[in-house]
């Protein structure tokens, strides 16, 4: 099955990406095009997503069709992976991701394709705590970036800070042409790092409809909450954005709001909660 890569990368190559295993969180429209590709690639792979399959997702999501609709995400890409590769071992996972399973992430690299940030700083905190390589990806609109967090390089922390506020989780159009494409990015960039081969240092932004490509340097932040010196915050739990243009996070512990920092954001009501 994998002669056309081998005589890319060679044999002892491709039988260390068939030991590997990697961990892919988010079966939407880019967890679904990776996974694809992941699978034909001859790597094992483990699924997590909570998620049903609606009508609007057969746009961008590859793995599914009309007879598909309302299973649930994980165990149908798993079933249709298994017919692309029965060579590779497959596990699926219904469930959200919080702070009370992220043992569940555990592998040779993580592959964020969530839709939110609260989720997707979780994962990178605990990628980072353990030393796990994880792969960002993500797309809205036009656009897309994907990013490698591993080694020394900034986490995901340090980075999102400086993300334009187009870039937050709402619900935007999405064209499929760029989620195959940063599909495919990421997917380079997680063979890269499987075989210890140069990977991206910079986080890639690419604007399909202007056929831009960015390399935007990163720079470590010192007061960053998970690899810095700044405090950490554990987030309890998560409305991921599926049909609202917002996201609720609940902190485990109390903290100080400086409220002037919120004038970018809408305040909907005040708790004393």
């Amino acid at each position: 099955m994998y002669e056309r890569q081998i005589s890319l990368i060679g044999k002892e190559s491709q039988l260390n990406l068939n030991k590997k295993t990697i961990t892919i969180l988010g079966l939407g429209a880019l967890g679904s095009n990776s996974a694809n590709l992941l699978a034909r690639a001859g790597i094992n792979l483990k699924l997590i997503d909570f998620d049903t399959i609606d009508e609007t997702n057969l746009l961008s999501q590859s793995l599914y069709n009309y007879n598909d609709l309302k299973k649930n995400k994980a165990e149908t890409a798993f079933k249709k992976l298994k017919e692309i590769n029965p060579l590779i071992s497959i596990n699926f996972i219904n469930t959200i991701i919080d702070d009370s399973n992220l043992d569940l992430l555990k592998s040779d690299l993580v592959l964020d394709c969530t839709d939110n940030i609260s989720t997707r700083l979780l994962i990178n905190e605990y990628c980072y705590k353990n030393k796990i390589p994880l792969v960002h990806s993500a797309v809205i609109g036009y656009k897309g970036v994907i990013y490698n967090s591993l080694d020394n390089q900034p986490c995901l922390s340090c980075i999102y800070k400086s993300f334009s506020n187009e870039e937050k989780c709402e619900t935007f159009g999405v064209l499929n042409t760029i989620v195959s494409l940063i599909s495919s990015i990421a997917v380079n960039e997680v063979i890269k790092i499987l075989l210890k081969e140069n990977y991206e240092k910079a986080l890639l932004r690419i604007d399909i409809k202007n056929n831009e490509i960015e390399k935007i340097k990163t720079k470590k932040d010192k007061n960053c909450i998970c690899c810095g010196l700044g405090e950490s915050i554990s987030f309890k739990t998560y409305k991921l954005c599926k049909n609202e243009t917002s996201f609720i996070i609940t902190p485990l512990k109390k903290i100080q709001i400086n409220e002037s920092n919120l004038k970018n954001f809408k305040i909907k009501e005040k708790t004393n909660n």
